[in-house]
């Protein structure tokens, strides 16, 4: 009896390490496999190899440049979106012993932007220190708010917008007939005359054709509103489209979408999420003592946010309190964030923006990534398809947002990790027509991040939509003809511009982020679908 009950406990004990063993192995990201074709990279790696130069691209995002952007051969524009992050801002949060100014918000007479609500562009922080205990819990000195959209930010946006307009709207006045020459793409015409020109800059057919949108914010309005001054200067009756801060999806929003929030817990409980925190769990110790931040539940983001912020300005590393009273210079190396702890900082905080996006990164990334920007990556295709069929008569779209926006694209996006998006970033998406009349599918897009055209995840060779594009047509002809980019070695390469049409997109979207695409993508009917019904919020977004 006792040999059959010692028999049964055995077999008991290692069914149950068996069945932990199974269970952990298919909860670690480093195994598991989710989607149609997407599968959690072995060791989500993502290290910054040059300080200097991810500062440089944090603080300014780089611009597209007419110098370095080509056209596709044998084809022309139909529509272009444009998302992107604000500008340079003050930080997010202060700190405890916050010991330094944020003076750079000045909004000074070169900066103004035209059409723009004197409310906001001539907003001023009243924070008053003297009478407002909270304050100083909380605020720093310096006419900068929370989080404001600095002098230097509102200049970057306007440069962004001058750069496009360099490509996308550039005119050119002929003082010879009195002709502008204008983009067709954009007008409908080749030039029309001087006064025809200004008299279609006033008129509310330019709103038709120029759509705006921002999130209730000021720096990603004022972004917009610098942008649109630059891009178009003359131009009236563009409106700047806001929604409710609780209805918003240009930024992942925990209002409608209550399981935002659970979804983040649970990458923080992954198993590489949380080896990377032990790896680090000394340096954030020591930060957290010099910071005073010990009783505090701050993000590594809000953390880098602090650092990266000082270093886009070249303003001290933040001190100990006692440091700042005694200012005792023999102290600083123990109580000041030096350059090594620093660059550890902003490498954790880059490494964990890049996990929690991207949908190769742990094993909840892509259900959180269809809360984050699945209606709005619906919204791009179906503006697409309308703009083809001829109901959509847009031509340029602009999407003022935050850095969450550009994350949460990319990370459906690409195939790889990527570094967080620095101020001013920006996501063009541009939908062309071959004129070539061999081509089957004769639309296509292309996606260009900061100046630089980047590859789709389904395109690369492993993906099942790149096979069957490849098993059932030739597309040797489109690369040749469409895929017309400069070859250099900071660009991304780009093999096959085939895949990047409509029906490609619905298909990625359906199959790996299960995001429910109820449409045809019928170029020769009327569509009559409804995006926002596609999108099941109480399914996806509050059912546990």
């Amino acid at each position: 009896m006792r040999i059959k009950q010692r028999i049964i406990l055995l077999t008991g004990f290692s069914i149950l390490i068996l069945t932990t063993f199974y269970l952990i192995k298919n909860n670690d990201s480093s195994s598991t496999s989710f989607g149609h074709n997407i599968k959690n990279l072995k060791q989500f790696i993502l290290s910054i190899e040059d300080y200097e130069n991810f500062t440089n691209n944090y603080c300014q995002a780089k611009y597209p440049v007419i110098e370095e952007y080509t056209k596709p051969k044998n084809a022309k524009l139909k529509m272009v979106h444009v998302v992107t992050r604000h500008g340079d801002r003050s930080p997010t949060h202060a700190l405890p012993n916050e010991d330094i100014a944020w003076d750079v918000c000045n909004y000074s007479e070169g900066n103004k932007v035209s059409s723009f609500p004197d409310f906001v562009i001539n907003k001023k922080v009243d924070v008053d220190l003297m009478h407002n205990p909270y304050a100083k819990q909380v605020y720093w000195e310096g006419n900068c708010g929370i989080g404001q959209l600095t002098d230097k930010g509102i200049k970057q946006h306007k440069n962004l917008g001058s750069h496009l307009r360099e490509i996308y709207l550039k005119d050119d006045y002929n003082l010879n007939n009195n002709k502008v020459n204008v983009k067709n793409w954009f007008w409908d015409v080749d030039s029309m005359s001087k006064e025809d020109y200004e008299k279609e800059l006033k008129s509310k057919n330019i709103g038709g054709r120029i759509w705006a949108k921002s999130t209730e914010t000021s720096r990603t309005m004022v972004s917009a509103q610098a942008f649109l001054s630059e891009f178009i200067p003359d131009a009236k009756n563009v409106t700047l489209n806001i929604a409710p801060r609780y209805l918003e999806m240009l930024t992942p929003n925990a209002h409608p979408c209550r399981r935002l929030r659970s979804y983040v817990e649970k990458m923080k409980k992954s198993p590489q999420y949380k080896q990377k925190v032990k790896e680090t769990e000394k340096s954030y110790k020591t930060l957290k003592k010099i910071l005073g931040t010990e009783k505090y539940e701050l993000s590594f983001e809000r953390y880098f946010d602090t650092i990266q912020g000082r270093r886009c300005w070249n303003k001290p590393m933040p001190c100990s309190k006692e440091f700042n009273k005694s200012n005792d210079e023999k102290n600083r190396e123990t109580q000041c964030v030096d350059k090594s702890l620093a660059d550890i900082i902003i490498n954790m905080g880059n490494w964990e923006r890049a996990y929690q996006y991207n949908i190769r990164g742990w094993n909840g990334a892509l259900d959180l990534a269809k809360m984050r920007v699945g209606p709005l990556l619906l919204e791009f295709l179906t503006n697409m398809l309308r703009s083809i069929q001829g109901i959509d008569h847009r031509r340029f779209l602009l999407y003022s947002a935050h850095d969450s926006t550009i994350s949460a694209i990319l990370g459906v996006l690409l195939d790889k990790p990527f570094h967080w998006p620095g101020y001013a970033s920006n996501i063009i998406i541009e939908l062309w027509e071959s004129t070539d009349s061999t081509v089957d599918d004769k639309y296509f897009f292309r996606i260009i991040y900061n100046g630089k055209p980047i590859k789709m995840a389904w395109c690369n060779e492993n993906s099942e939509i790149y096979q069957k594009i490849n098993k059932h047509q030739n597309s040797t002809h489109l690369k040749e003809d469409i895929n017309n980019y400069k070859r250099e070695e900071n660009l991304i390469d780009y093999n096959d511009m085939s895949c990047n049409t409509l029906t490609n997109f619905k298909t990625y979207l359906e199959n790996t982020i299960n995001l429910p695409v109820n449409v045809d993508v019928d170029y020769n009917s009327k569509s009559t679908f409804t995006p926002s019904l596609m999108y099941d919020v109480d399914q996806e977004c509050n059912i546990d």
